[in-house]
């Protein structure tokens, strides 16, 4: 059978503790200088690996509750908005109504006011011609009845103007001749 043998024979007369502390290498602590060092260093990466997890932390929340706050700005403005919308269309709603005939009439004759019993259109005055001295003082009664539907100036015209004038109040036809 195999008998196993070990790779260094130990040296005759010695006891099995001093050949083994022989054997072996000698085993030493760590340098108790360069502990307190790296046991620093640790700390500070965790101090700060803490500081960049609760900034980060905070950042989130503020995110967050900024998010909410502009959330809830933004539902204001839109409940604002349908309000606005709603009286708009209230407002319409009325002007539509305010501004229809039958209304306008009703309130015209509430106000004392009767329909026109003709249309009366009143010519545009010549550009060319002076116009007619206005009084200074009220206009007594007959002189408003004597001037009748239309004014006619009362200074002196020239033949041009004149024809020209009663051309754009009455419509006439050529009068002119021709001779063979």
């Amino acid at each position: 059978m195999s008998q196993v043998r070990s790779a260094r024979p130990a040296p005759r007369g010695a006891t099995s503790e001093a050949a083994a502390a022989a054997a072996a290498p000698a085993l030493r602590l760590v340098d108790r200088s360069a502990l307190p060092r790296r046991r620093a260093l640790t700390r500070v990466a965790t101090v700060l690996a803490a500081t960049l997890a609760g900034v980060g932390l905070f950042g989130v929340v503020a995110l967050n509750v900024l998010l909410a706050q502009g959330q809830a700005g933004l539902d204001t403005l839109h409940s604002r908005a349908d309000a606005a919308a709603a009286r708009n269309g209230r407002l319409t709603v009325d002007v539509a109504q305010l501004e229809s005939p039958e209304r306008v009439v009703a309130r015209a004759r509430l106000l004392g006011m009767v329909p026109l019993a003709a249309v009366v259109y009143v010519p545009a005055a010549d550009p060319a011609s002076p116009l007619p001295p206005v009084p200074d003082g009220p206009v007594p009664a007959a002189a408003k009845a004597a001037a009748g539907p239309t004014a006619t100036p009362t200074t002196p015209t020239t033949a041009a103007t004149s024809t020209a004038a009663s051309a754009r109040t009455t419509p006439t036809t050529p009068t002119t001749t021709h001779k063979p």
